[in-house]
């Protein structure tokens, strides 16, 4: 993901909002700038990069089902990460929730995915880490499954 530099937003880019996110942003239990994170352009288009993300993901088969989760820093206290139970094929930028670091999610109509946690404990321990995109390749787990290890130049994910 380009556009992971920089996140704090303007008052002037306050202007681009997702409808869904804004009714449910604008509640009480939404601090201020979550709120503003929440509503801003470049969150904007963070979410539709993530999308774009899940898309490859799931056109390339490193993902199936509802495996796999993606997520991104915002500043130094939240991060947008994929839903529960929703395929990274079908997502769409309203399914994307703005989380804390604590695994709150403060923006967003779905539940966060359980496997937040992993990314957030990275983001924890590199603070530099940016993004943390986690797959479950179907070829990949099903070696893992069955407690072998996948013969070598076989898996392109793993030679990756």
């Amino acid at each position: 993901m380009a556009h992971t530099q920089n996140l704090e937003a303007s008052p002037s880019e306050e202007a681009s909002f997702y409808a869904s996110m804004k009714s449910h942003s604008e509640s009480e239990d939404c601090p201020g700038e979550a709120r503003r994170l929440a509503d801003c352009a470049q969150t904007a288009q963070l979410k539709a990069e993530m999308v774009l993300v899940g898309r490859k993901l799931w056109d390339r088969e490193y993902v199936d089902g509802n495996g796999g989760n993606l997520s991104v820093r915002l500043g130094e206290d939240y991060v947008l990460c994929t839903p529960t139970m929703m395929s990274k094929g079908d997502l769409q930028p309203s399914d994307i929730c703005l989380c804390d670091l604590q695994g709150n999610v403060v923006a967003g109509a779905h539940k966060r995915s359980s496997e937040l946690l992993l990314h957030l404990e990275i983001y924890k321990a590199n603070p530099r880490a940016r993004a943390v995109v986690h797959c479950h390749p179907p070829h990949a787990t099903a070696f893992a499954a069955i407690g072998a290890a996948p013969p070598h130049g076989v898996l392109t994910e793993q030679e990756i």
